[in-house]
């Protein structure tokens, strides 16, 4: 992402995670002269088969891309470092969080600090992010929705 290889990073994504992403975009673009007409699921859907093969790959690239710049602007990863061990979310899920403290920190009391929580999803094509700053799965639909994360360490 820090690159703009948004076709890399969408390698590196789940397929719920792909989804929600698509709708999320084709939804407010439903009453677009392109779209009437169409079922927003096949198109959805033909998005993630195809990815950047599919004829609306460039647009919704740009705007994905513009929102997570946007989102994700001071998240620099040669700045963060893995703030925990991992923690076991149900079968094949686990949550990552990532610090933008520059020393390490070692925690014996409540202690803030910023942070960005990853999803991973392990499969059979190994570790991919199934929801990038939240610990909470995407939930796909008309519209999909993207919880926040809310977890303790």
């Amino acid at each position: 992402m820090e690159d703009g290889d948004w076709e890399e990073a969408w390698q590196l994504t789940d397929d719920a995670f792909r989804l929600a992403q698509v709708q999320a975009w084709l939804w407010p673009q439903r009453g677009e002269p392109d779209l009437v007409g169409e079922s927003l699921d096949d198109v959805a859907a033909s998005i993630c088969d195809e990815g950047p093969a599919h004829p609306l790959w460039d647009d919704f690239a740009d705007v994905v891309i513009a929102t997570y710049h946007q989102t994700w602007q001071e998240f620099d990863l040669g700045r963060w470092s893995v703030a925990n061990r991992g923690r076991a979310m149900g079968p094949d899920y686990e949550v990552v969080v990532y610090s933008r403290e520059e020393e390490p920190v070692i925690a014996t009391d409540e202690t803030l600090y910023v942070a960005r929580p990853f999803l991973m999803h392990n499969t059979e094509s190994g570790w991919l992010v199934a929801h990038a700053g939240s610990n909470k799965l995407p939930m796909p639909g008309w519209p999909p929705e993207f919880p926040d994360a809310s977890w303790s360490e």
